[in-house]
């Protein structure tokens, strides 16, 4: 027995050691030479970064302590700062640490008397902070080990376990910061402002150079890759490049005390880039909710969110606070004085708006007295924007003209292709000229306030959307009531698993308000937006612009909208007559003719937003102008269609929709449209969107154990020159091919397949990459591996092998075009791709078919047959893809893919074999608890996935 557990220590140890040796392997080959001039620069500035640390470290020491939990996860906080300043005071620490129970009351006053005298803690921390910097200009790969202190104090020891003491207070490096120290984020801005005007100047300087270096260096080619797979990156990755490339000095040290608290699993690089840009603030912000409709899913849930956290007045925040404080001792304003609790210190803004920033006050109680509430929220405008609207929109409009050339000057892009991005980039510039237009309108707070009223006497003793009230306004700042409840963007991460449920109540608030009630609020972005999870109360609080509408205009508006979604230009036509600002510009024979060929182009679209622009385009094209409060219900409908899909992906925002149509007004609009015609867009709308839509993997899962016992069998074939498969761990959110749901909660394909070309020479050397998300990506969200992702790569593999050993020309025409956009491949090499593809699934069929059969896996015999039928019936759908392809390759010729037209016939056939997949999927879900069980040993499953290219490996020796 002890022999056993003696074996299984040495195994971990031994095991553990193979990860470090192969993560210092990887960091090697890693080039951060970019590190060392800023090393040198950090180094030069000891001093004063050594003072600034200083003031955090004494503030988190005399933080108090509410709880036990807190009490302990904080000492082990302080434990590891003091190691970092006192090495020799281990012994003593480790001690305390053991008698934790009877000291809980003495550790607070014990990390006060080691850090609070902040002079002495400077004096220690220069030198430390100089010797760190010395170590990584000699090796600046030391910094990709910064967020694993294990390996940190492995490879490199009393100086390693020294940094690893300090980088448990970052919550970006540290998984547990974050839980111990939630608030500090403020603790960092508190102690920067208890430095000298001098001082801070030093440190904003230096955080506008590192800022600058992380993202030239590290997060724009990342976002380059991100995007790289689709052809819409050639259009958002120059924009969000060049809006990234503007941020302002100032507002560099906000993004890095962002980034650096923001938690560790949470970070990534959507989030980086997000924090940039609503550090911009203004049009920025807005113009990257319309890109986030185009962008992967990590990038936009990010991008989403950016309203919610935009910036202050000012990129500073201490500038910020002065220009309120100046403003609050203006004559008109200074009675508010004695009912405010100011603070003496510089505070960070509540919230913000493309135009202002929100500040929360509490009240003194003659205030509470007056108003009978306990805080108020002082809404502020920033000064000069006009000018400031103007050159953001400038820059915007040349980052699109310079995307416009690019796209144009592409050869590598086909005419339709083409065509679509122009279409974007088209879309992008009317957006922000339409923002900018409508920012100009909300210069007035005035209004806000009677639209506020408005609203409020709208909904009478209706109250399933709240509104504040409002204390005093003016033209740039009001006094106005804080209403329950927190943003969206917040509440879903406590309430993960009624994500749904919070989108659709707000989705139904937001649409009774406009069909309704007649109320047109043009900007429900997640920022405006409270939820109160306690009452379910939703709560508006940026009520510029917002209308009222007559009935007429409400019957109007329903029409236009049945007559677009059912993409009838006629009716669309006749609609346009009340909804326009001057009708006599409809005369226009090409009117009703550009509408067609708009609404036939865009039969496919399953984005909201974009559709809606370019619905306005068209008409702008045409100089026809809608209604400014009609632009506001198409604007307020997508952001809303925006708003609830970063909430949930699965709300039911088209249903709730839906519900405010009558049977009898969809009857008439079809009858007048045409069943024909209705049916074709019906076919047309849901074939895009299952083409576009990956398969969700099912069935039995793969744990660590089984990927590292796979891992190991790889590297034995490697070896032995059978084949060169590689296992990559990536996480999903930046690799776009391991497919997600919009909203992250799904991860839909579990692995990919991609082939890396080593060496050009035939008979030359491939390299078969098998992507899987992290194990730490993984463990984080409860997810695992499905093993019909793994198993059918496998089988790709193998069939990729024996084309090899048969047909060279063949194999090297696949494994060349591989990797190519699906859009830039002709139909012959898309054929040869599809006949490997259908040869893998039979091969999967037949070696997984009858993995129920254990007598462990408890399934009954009617489960066994449909899982069966599910792989039949995958195999159907391919060979059915393919067999259209070789048609249309007869008729046609070898053509671009993207060129390829489909037939109504064929849509048809693919939407049913659609509908009995997602059925059988669904009821094969349903026994999850089964069947997501591995109903086999791990040496069975190498067998079955291995089987081929093992018998290959036997037959080479």
């Amino acid at each position: 027995m002890q022999f056993g557990k003696n074996k299984k220590k040495k195994q971990k140890i031994e095991h553990k050691k193979n990860n470090y040796k192969e993560s210092l392997e990887k960091v090697a080959s890693l080039d951060y030479r970019w590190v060392i001039p800023l090393s040198q620069k950090i180094r030069i500035k000891s001093v004063v970064i050594s003072k600034f640390l200083s003031f955090v470290f004494a503030e988190i020491a005399i933080t108090p302590i509410s709880s036990a939990k807190t009490q302990y996860g904080r000492f082990s906080l302080i434990k590891g700062i003091t190691k970092a300043l006192f090495p020799q005071s281990d012994s003593l620490l480790t001690q305390i640490e053991k008698s934790i129970k009877a000291l809980q009351e003495n550790i607070g006053e014990l990390s006060t008397e080691i850090l609070t005298d902040t002079d002495v803690t400077q004096e220690l921390l220069a030198p430390f902070i100089e010797m760190v910097c010395l170590t990584i200009e000699k090796n600046p790969q030391l910094i990709a080990l910064f967020n694993q202190p294990q390996i940190l104090k492995a490879a490199f020891g009393p100086l390693g376990e020294r940094i690893a003491g300090i980088i448990e207070i970052i919550p970006a490096l540290s998984s547990h910061a974050a839980e111990r120290f939630p608030n500090l984020k403020e603790t960092f801005f508190n102690a920067l402002f208890q430095l000298k005007k001098e001082e801070r100047k030093e440190i904003y300087i230096l955080a506008e150079e590192i800022l600058d270096s992380v993202y030239q260096e590290k997060v724009l080619p990342l976002l380059n890759k991100t995007l790289s797979t689709d052809t819409r990156g050639k259009v958002l990755a120059p924009i969000l490049a060049g809006a990234i490339e503007a941020i302002p000095g100032e507002s560099c040290i906000n993004a890095i005390l962002s980034i650096a608290c923001t938690p560790h699993n949470e970070f990534s690089n959507g989030r980086v880039i997000a924090i940039a840009i609503q550090e911009m603030g203004g049009l920025y912000v807005k113009i990257s909710q319309v890109i986030s409709e185009l962008c992967p899913p990590s990038l936009a849930r990010e991008l989403r969110t950016t309203q919610d956290e935009a910036g202050g007045i000012f990129p500073s925040i201490e500038k910020s606070w002065e220009f309120l404080i100046e403003t609050l001792n203006q004559p008109q304003f200074i009675e508010w004085k004695a009912y405010l609790q100011i603070p003496q210190i510089p505070i960070k803004h509540f919230a913000s708006a493309s135009v202002g920033a929100l500040y929360l006050f509490q009240l003194t109680p003659l205030g509470k007295e007056k108003f009978n509430v306990e805080n108020i929220l002082i809404k502020i405008q920033r000064p000069n924007l006009k000018e400031i609207f103007a050159t953001q929109c400038e820059h915007i409009l040349k980052l699109t003209d310079e995307a416009n050339k690019l796209i144009l000057t592409d050869n590598s892009i086909n005419k339709d292709t083409a065509s679509e991005l122009l279409g974007i980039v088209s879309t992008l510039r009317r957006s922000v000229l339409n923002y900018h237009k409508q920012s100009q309108e909300e210069l007035d707070f005035t209004k806000e306030e009677q639209n506020a009223e408005k609203v409020r006497n709208a909904l009478d003793s209706l109250d399933f959307i709240k509104v504040p009230r409002y204390f005093l306004s003016s033209q740039n700042i009001v006094f106005m009531e804080k209403m329950p409840g927190i943003k969206v963007t917040k509440i879903v991460q406590a309430k993960y698993l009624e994500r749904r449920e919070i989108a659709d109540s707000i989705a139904s608030s937001y649409i009774d308000l406009v069909f309704t009630k007649g109320v047109v609020w043009a900007d429900p972005h997640p920022g405006n937006i409270l939820f109160d999870d306690i009452t379910n109360q939703t709560s508006m609080i940026d009520l510029n612009p917002c209308f009222l509408w007559d009935l007429k205009t409400r019957q109007e508006f329903k029409h236009l909208i049945y007559r677009l979604l059912l993409r009838d230009a006629e009716g669309v036509y006749k609609t346009l007559h009340h909804l326009v600002e001057y009708p006599e510009t409809l005369q226009s024979n090409a009117i009703v003719e550009d509408l067609s060929k708009f609404l036939n182009l865009s039969m496919g679209s399953t984005s909201l937003t974009r559709f809606v622009g370019e619905f306005i385009k068209t008409l702008s094209e045409n100089q026809i102008d809608l209604k400014v409060q009609v632009q506001a219900a198409l604007r307020g409908l997508s952001q809303i269609a925006l708003t609830t899909s970063s909430i949930s992906v699965r709300n039911n925002f088209g249903l709730i929709l839906r519900n405010q149509f009558t049977l009898k007004e969809l009857i008439g609009t079809v009858w007048d449209v045409g069943i024909l015609r209705v049916s074709k867009v019906i076919l047309s709308t849901l074939f895009e969107f299952t083409r576009q839509l990956p398969e969700f993997d099912i069935g039995p899962v793969l744990d660590e154990r089984d990927l590292e016992t796979l891992n190991s069998y790889v590297r034995d074939l490697a070896k032995a020159n059978v084949c060169n498969i590689h296992f990559r761990r990536v996480s999903p959110e930046d690799h776009p091919n391991l497919k997600m749901s919009q909203d992250g909660q799904t991860l839909l394909i579990t692995s990919d397949l991609y082939i890396e070309i080593v060496d050009k020479v035939r008979p030359a050397t491939v390299r078969y990459v098998i992507e899987t998300p992290t194990k730490k990506w993984l463990k984080e969200r409860q997810e695992f591996v499905k093993l019909a992702s793994i198993a059918r790569s496998f089988c790709t593999i193998e069939c990729l092998e024996q084309l090899r050993r048969n047909s060279l020309d063949d194999y090297w025409k696949i494994v060349e075009s591989w990797s190519k956009y699906s859009y830039l491949r002709t139909i012959d090499e898309t054929q040869l791709i599809g006949e490997v593809q259908i040869a893998a699934r039979k091969l999967y069929s037949l070696r997984f078919a009858n993995i129920w059969e254990t007598s462990f896996s408890g399934l009954p015999l009617s489960s066994k047959i449909i899982w069966r039928f599910l792989m039949r019936v995958e195999s159907w759908k391919e060979s059915s893809k393919q067999s259209y392809l070789v048609s249309q390759k007869n008729k046609f010729g070898d053509v671009l893919l993207a060129n390829m037209a489909y037939s109504s016939f064929f849509r048809m056939k693919t939407l049913l074999l659609e509908g009995l997949l997602w059925s059988l999927r669904g009821y094969i879900n349903r026994l999850k608890f089964s069947m997501h069980l591995l109903p086999m040993p791990t040496e069975d499953l190498v067998n079955l996935i291995l089987f081929g290219l093992s018998r290959n490996k036997k037959m080479s020796k």
